[in-house]
């Protein structure tokens, strides 16, 4: 749905191949979804009249595909590739004919903003997915993002993305009615993951406004970089200024 909205009238009329790319895609959550279920199959009835290449990527996915248990539309095919971080980064490096005009990037429930709550506060995984965040915003590609929550997940990705990454929102962070159907509270009531709570898309940055080239956050010294993040999330007003597609 969420690639169908972003791409509009345009999505349909063109007849390039439309390139989909799951970045941290498991063999455990989207794969299996692949295999078992029909899901992803709903991306070739939006678009009847595109052919779309599937690809499933990141360091989870399985080496060897099983076959799904039923067959693909003909308008849709289905890649896997593992690949050890920085994904985007190496997979868009390695595929310069991509762009705006025929992709679109997918991250799942990513996590990568959930060192805001300080029941967790360890930024190790933010650290890990920043060369491939900016990879995604400097590629110009329109990026989908989902959360698992919002009091955590949200709130930190949208800094990250906004005043850490300088990246430009294409649709604000929001509620996304195509949720998972159950929720995981933790040992603290406080605390739930309910995947896809949440949806965002970017596309595009601004180094100018990006924490991570005016401090080459990526040259400090960790404890260094990781005070320059915090003050950046207390400073953080809260809201994202949305820009229209460019397509």
């Amino acid at each position: 749905f969420w690639v169908r909205r972003l791409l509009g009238a345009r999505g349909e009329g063109s007849e390039e191949e439309l390139t989909v790319v799951v970045l941290g895609a498991t063999a455990k959550a989207e794969e299996r979804v692949w295999r078992d279920t029909a899901c992803w199959q709903e991306l070739a009835q939006l678009l009847p009249a595109r052919q779309i290449h599937l690809w499933m990527v990141g360091p989870e996915v399985s080496l060897k595909a099983q076959p799904p248990s039923a067959a693909l539309p003909h308008n849709l095919k289905v890649s896997l590739l593992r690949l050890d971080p920085p994904v985007a980064l190496r997979f868009l490096q390695d595929r310069p004919e991509l762009g705006a005009h025929n992709s679109v990037l997918v991250t799942p429930n990513g996590g990568f903003g959930n060192f805001v709550d300080a029941r967790n506060g360890n930024t190790s995984l933010l650290w890990s997915w920043l060369p491939d965040l900016r990879a995604i915003a400097d590629s110009g590609i329109p990026a989908i993002f989902t959360c698992a929550n919002d009091y955590a997940d949200v709130k930190g990705e949208s800094c990250v993305q906004a005043s850490v990454v300088g990246a430009r929102f294409i649709l604000p962070p929001q509620p996304n009615p195509y949720h998972s159907g159950s929720t995981f509270t933790g040992d603290d009531q406080d605390a739930w993951f309910c995947a896809n709570h949440s949806v965002y898309a970017i596309q595009g940055r601004n180094p100018a406004r990006a924490l991570l080239d005016r401090l080459h956050l990526l040259s400090l010294k960790r404890e260094d970089a990781d005070r320059a993040l915090f003050k950046c999330v207390q400073e953080f007003p809260g809201e994202v200024e949305k820009v229209p597609v460019d397509i």
